[in-house]
């Protein structure tokens, strides 16, 4: 049963490898999983599937709050028929180890089942930026603030010093004070440093959802904008906080640097 215009695949993931009868598409708006987790022996299966959704909806019988596991009918490992059993906990740690986030959840009504509980999934949306980040000023924290309100997790890619030296100027703070000082900002999930002159072997690696620049400059001109694309990514431009910017921060301190000379 599907509503109008809705294309439904239905197929059986119960073997590894997976055989891939059934499966017609690169991608899908939603995997339903109905009383399938607990019965697969090979999580590799479903691994496979998953890479092509965004939302998983799941219905699975688990031990309602206050039960007894003894006293739980359908706890049916000692005839094989339950490979695996999940608790609401133990079954988000098992999406979020996949990328997923929990959305909704409950235990609908039932005559037939009260142990029947229901939570859709989806997928974590990856932000990515990347920039040298030498001393912060407020233009940078409208841009990681902004960033994270795109998606669910930021990551920062952070040029090394030998990175930041090749290709602007050495850095006054070390890629380690860069860092931590980065990691200390609420908005910043994850920090990670990276040797190149350009993030592309990072951003190919994390194959982030949004990828987010500053408004220097233009989406084609952002490392990595024709790769996230490739996949249905995006990359967000961010404008820029009028009268902020490290190298004029810089020549601020030089100023009075020189000024106070004068006057010593």
């Amino acid at each position: 049963f599907a509503p109008r215009g809705v294309k439904v695949d239905s197929f059986d993931i119960g073997n590894y490898p997976v055989k891939y009868t059934g499966i017609r598409h690169k991608s899908y708006d939603l995997i339903f999983l109905c009383d399938v987790l607990e019965h697969i022996p090979d999580f590799r299966v479903l691994d496979k599937l998953l890479k092509k959704t965004k939302y998983v909806l799941i219905s699975i019988p688990i031990l309602p709050p206050g039960k007894s596991l003894k006293k739980w009918k359908h706890f049916k490992f000692e005839t094989g028929e339950h490979l695996h059993f999940f608790t609401e906990r133990s079954l988000d740690l098992f999406f979020e180890a996949r990328g997923f986030k929990r959305v909704k959840s409950g235990y609908p009504e039932c005559e037939i089942r009260e142990d029947i509980y229901t939570a859709l999934y989806r997928k974590e949306v990856i932000v990515f930026t990347n920039g040298i980040f030498d001393l912060l000023h407020a233009g940078h924290i409208k841009l990681l603030r902004e960033a994270k309100k795109l998606g669910d997790v930021l990551i920062v890619g952070l040029n090394s010093d030998k990175s930041a030296e090749r290709i602007k100027r050495k850095p006054i703070k070390d890629e380690k004070q860069r860092k931590e000082i980065l990691e200390s900002i609420e908005y910043v999930d994850k920090v990670i440093i990276f040797e190149e002159s350009t993030p592309i072997r990072l951003i190919k690696k994390i194959k982030p959802d949004i990828l987010v620049k500053g408004g220097d400059y233009t989406k084609e001109t952002v490392v990595g904008y024709k790769f996230v694309k490739s996949y249905g990514g995006k990359t967000v431009i961010i404008p820029l906080l009028k009268g902020y910017s490290t190298t004029r921060l810089i020549e601020e301190i030089k100023g009075r640097s020189l000024k106070t000379k004068r006057f010593t």
